[in-house]
């Protein structure tokens, strides 16, 4: 096996079969790989089998200095600070088919548990969320402060279910840009955007003002 570029673009694992005729098909005489004089090739592109989980332990080791006789102990890698933990990539995987992906949470669970074998508790999905979502804000910051620059906005809005409470998910998009937020309600007002803003007919998007309103077309 190698890592390399298939016949599509895409960087695979490559493995590389050979076949070989047992015996010839006029005469029936053997035939062994030192007789061949071409190929043809097929590829047939999967996805690899379910692994067993990966568990790497770290050992933090304690040294006694020969000259003073005083102890140091190494220091673990960042990130890992606790007895038991589950690592980067299983923690990213929940979190794009969560919260990217809009998996639900109880079939995130099957999924896991058959495909890895991995069963993780409510409380450490949540915790696994909540500490993206706080490395996150500088970039939902950055995002926002750029939306309200732009000179063209495109504004639109549903309800949302949040821990079983129905809000308000609002989103203002760009060409390159889309930012995503919750609010109690659905109407509830945007802040600091100007230009123009393009949206359909609902009401309370007038209530915006020092803006110019541009309808789209289709909700005509």
């Amino acid at each position: 096996m190698s890592l390399s570029q298939c016949h599509s673009g895409l960087e695979a694992v490559w493995e590389l079969l050979n076949h070989y005729p047992r015996q010839c098909a006029t005469c029936g005489a053997p035939l062994t790989s030192e007789a061949a004089t071409d190929d043809s090739a097929r590829q047939v592109f999967d996805l690899p089998g379910p692994q067993p989980l990966v568990v790497t332990e770290h050992r933090a080791h304690r040294c006694q200095c020969p000259q003073c006789g005083e102890t140091t102990r190494a220091a673990f890698p960042e990130g890992v600070t606790a007895p038991v933990q589950y690592g980067a990539r299983i923690t990213a995987f929940m979190l794009y088919l969560l919260h990217d992906r809009f998996i639900p949470e109880d079939r995130w669970v099957e999924l896991m548990a058959d495909l890895f074998g991995v069963k993780l508790a409510a409380a450490t999905r949540a915790r696994m969320s909540g500490a993206c979502a706080v490395r996150f804000q500088g970039f939902v910051g950055t995002v926002y402060r750029l939306i309200q620059t732009v000179a063209v906005n495109h504004l639109d809005e549903t309800g949302f279910r949040i821990g079983g409470t129905t809000q308000g998910l609002h989103i203002a998009a760009t060409r390159w840009l889309t930012f995503y937020r919750t609010a109690p309600k659905r109407g509830s007002r945007w802040e600091g955007l100007l230009g123009i803003l393009v949206h359909d007919p609902w009401k309370p998007y007038y209530t915006l003002t020092g803006v110019l309103h541009a309808l789209c077309h289709a909700h005509h």
